[in-house]
């Protein structure tokens, strides 16, 4: 009889989530966390318990007992034992895309300057290295400063202790509403964005091929989340690492000042070329066109 509850205590799966980069508060992960484990309960016929992780400490202590993750992919690059399965569709797409945030007058200033990122893992710093500044050697001026999620990074940034934040191009007006001064200064490379794996638990196994079936019509608002598809290339993004092969940068333009707009004025957009943005400044900073 005492038996009986520890026996269906074993056959539970455990679906986890770690998404330190995702600008939501907790509660609305720990939502996403429930409904993905409901669903999969009902379409696997066995029930599937939620735990959503805030510390990539506990989220890597705990990965032996998870069935399923849902993970962004710069942690699957210091996970490689995950096997992906799907990816979020967010947007209409499966990719989201890193960008530099930050400042307009800091656009040009990196020797010193502070960079908060969230804590993927091991692999961290070859990815803001590779992805975001196309493997550039003057990035390394900036001193980086791990925080537990972008949330953190984006109060950070609007008590005036930090100069420039990682974010999500995709996810950028959810950071803005956090820290109004934020722009886009830089994009990095595009890759798989929020992925579905299997974990460090040989129970999932045999429930893995229904597993990306039965979210593929899973929704969720708060994080724009429309679907999941069959998974983009990991295992791309973790070669091209690797390798150093060098990737995309594409610096975005700041809008027109408002003050000349206004008047009528022809505007030109400032260009700031990586290679300007990417060089330790000399002399005084430069001055932005008014």
């Amino acid at each position: 009889m005492l038996a009986l509850p520890a026996l269906a205590q074993a056959e539970d799966l455990v679906f986890s989530s770690y998404l330190p980069g995702v600008p939501v508060k907790p509660d609305e992960r720990g939502r996403l966390v429930q409904e993905i484990a409901s669903k999969l309960s009902i379409t696997l016929g066995v029930p599937v318990k939620g735990r959503t992780y805030g510390a990539l400490v506990d989220f890597e202590r705990a990965l032996g007992e998870a069935d399923f993750v849902l993970v962004e992919s710069p942690v699957l690059l210091s996970l490689p034992t995950l096997r992906p399965l799907a990816t979020a569709v967010i947007g209409g797409s499966t990719e989201l895309q890193p960008v530099l945030l930050g400042s307009p007058s800091q656009r040009a200033r990196l020797a010193d300057r502070r960079l908060v990122h969230p804590r993927y893992g091991k692999a961290t710093q070859s990815f803001i290295d590779s992805v975001l500044f196309d493997g550039d050697p003057a990035a390394r001026a900036l001193r980086r400063v791990p925080v537990p999620d972008s949330l953190s990074a984006a109060a950070m940034h609007k008590l005036g202790k930090t100069e420039y934040l990682m974010g999500y191009l995709e996810l950028f007006e959810r950071m803005r509403a956090a820290s109004p001064e934020l722009q886009i200064l830089l994009r990095g490379m595009r890759i798989p964005g929020l992925v579905l794996a299997q974990g460090g638990s040989a129970r999932g196994a045999t429930h893995a091929p229904r597993v990306a079936a039965a979210l593929a019509g899973a929704t969720f608002a708060p994080m724009g989340i429309t679907g999941f598809r069959a998974t983009g290339d990991v295992d791309l993004l973790r070669r091209a690492m690797v390798a150093g092969r060098r990737m995309p940068l594409l610096p975005i333009l700041l809008l027109p000042l408002p003050d000349r707009a206004a008047a009528g004025a022809p505007v030109k957009l400032p260009t700031v070329p990586p290679s300007e943005l990417l060089r330790a400044p000399s002399g005084p900073p430069p001055v932005l066109p008014r």
